[in-house]
C-alpha cells in the first residue's frame, strides 16, 4: 500500500487548525515590513481560542484515516499540530501514524513560519522531514533517514524562497479569506521536496443537510483549491509516489479540491467542514466529525 504519502498531502488541506503552545519569540522588524507589503492581507486578524477539530477521511468509499487537529495562537506566535492514523480495521492491516507541526509568527494577518516537521511511521519505518526558515525567506531541509530518491526534479534555493510549509499555507489562505471575504488567492508552498502553488477561487454558496456525513449542517461557502506544480515533479510519469499529482485518468496535473467552509459554532472562524476531490484511487471525501475547546494540558510541548 503506497497511499500514505498521498494521505499526508491530503491532510495538509485540513491543517486550518492545529495543536498549539505559547512561545515568547520576539517578532523582528523585517517581518512587520513584509506584512505591510501585503496590502489588504496586512489587516489584523482576530485571535482564535484553542480548538480541537476531528476529521474523517474516506478514499474510494473506504474510511481510511482519522485525524485530530487544533490551532492555538498567542502573543504573535502560532503552532499548528495534527495527529493522524489509519483507523480501526485498516490500522490493524496497514498501521500508519503521522504527526505534523508548524510554528512561527503572526504579523497582522501574515503567517511567517520558523520551523516545520512532518513525521510518519509506516511499516515500522519512521521518517521525518524538518524545515527551518531564516529571516530572508530561505528554507533549509533535513531528512531522517537521509533522502536518496533521485526520481524527482530538484528545487533550487531561489524557487523555495518565500514559500510557506503546507500547514502555514492553509492557515494563510484562511487568514486571507477572513480579511478579503474571498477565496481568490495564490499561496506558494514547499513541502521539503516539491514547490507548488495553492490557487483558490470562489465557487458560490450551498447548504449541507442531514443527508451528508459530518457534524455541520447549514449554509456554507464553496471554494476550489488547485495545485500547480512549480518544481520537484516526479521524473517518471507513472511513478506511484506521484499519483497525487495526476488526474484520476492518469493525466498530469491533479484535479482541484472542492471545499465547503463554515463556522461550526458562534465564536469560531470559517473552517473546512467538508472537502472532496477525485483521485487515482477514487473519490476523496473529508468530513468534520467534531470539535471542542482545547484543554490547557493539551497545549503543552
Amino acid at each position: 500500500m503506497r497511499k500514505q504519502q498521498y494521505i499526508i498531502t491530503i491532510l495538509g488541506l485540513v491543517l486550518c487548525l492545529g495543536l498549539g503552545i505559547e512561545a515568547h519569540a520576539e517578532i523582528k522588524p523585517h517581518l512587520i515590513q513584509k506584512s505591510q507589503e501585503g496590502g489588504q492581507a496586512a489587516q489584523q486578524i482576530s485571535a482564535i481560542k484553542p480548538v480541537v477539530a476531528n476529521y474523517d477521511i474516506y478514499v474510494g468509499g473506504l474510511h481510511l484515516v482519522m485525524g485530530e487537529i487544533t490551532f492555538y495562537q498567542s502573543k504573535g506566535h502560532y503552532l499548528a499540530h495534527v495527529k493522524a492514523q489509519t483507523q480501526g480495521f485498516w490500522y490493524r492491516i496497514f498501521p500508519w501514524n503521522a504527526e505534523v507541526k508548524s510554528e512561527g509568527h503572526i504579523v497582522a494577518s501574515r503567517f511567517l513560519p520558523v520551523s516545520y516537521s512532518d513525521y510518519n511511521l509506516w511499516n515500522k519505518k519512521p521518517k521525518t522531514v524538518s524545515m527551518s526558515f531564516d529571516n530572508k525567506g530561505m528554507i533549509s531541509t533535513t531528512f531522517v533517514p537521509e533522502d536518496h530518491d533521485k526520481n524527482q526534479e530538484p528545487v533550487s534555493p531561489e524557487q523555495r524562497r518565500g514559500s510557506l510549509d503546507p500547514a502555514s499555507a492553509l492557515l494563510q489562505m484562511l487568514a486571507n479569506l477572513t480579511v478579503t471575504k474571498s477565496c481568490a488567492q495564490t499561496v506558494p508552498v514547499f513541502d521539503g521536496k516539491r514547490r507548488f502553488d495553492l490557487i483558490g477561487s470562489d465557487n458560490g454558496s450551498d447548504e449541507l443537510d442531514d443527508s451528508e456525513l459530518g457534524v455541520y449542517k447549514g449554509d456554507v461557502r464553496l471554494c476550489d483549491v488547485t495545485f500547480t506544480m512549480i518544481a520537484g515533479d516526479w521524473k517518471e510519469k507513472d511513478s506511484i509516489k506521484g499519483r497525487f499529482w495526476q488526474h484520476s485518468d492518469g493525466e498530469k496535473g491533479r484535479e482541484p479540491f472542492h471545499i465547503w467552509l463554515a463556522a461550526p459554532a458562534p465564536g469560531l472562524p470559517e473552517m473546512p467542514v467538508r472537502l472532496e476531490s477525485t483521485s487515482f484511487w477514487g473519490l476523496v471525501v473529508i468530513h468534520l466529525t467534531g470539535w471542542r475547546p482545547a484543554h490547557l494540558d493539551e497545549l503543552k510541548p
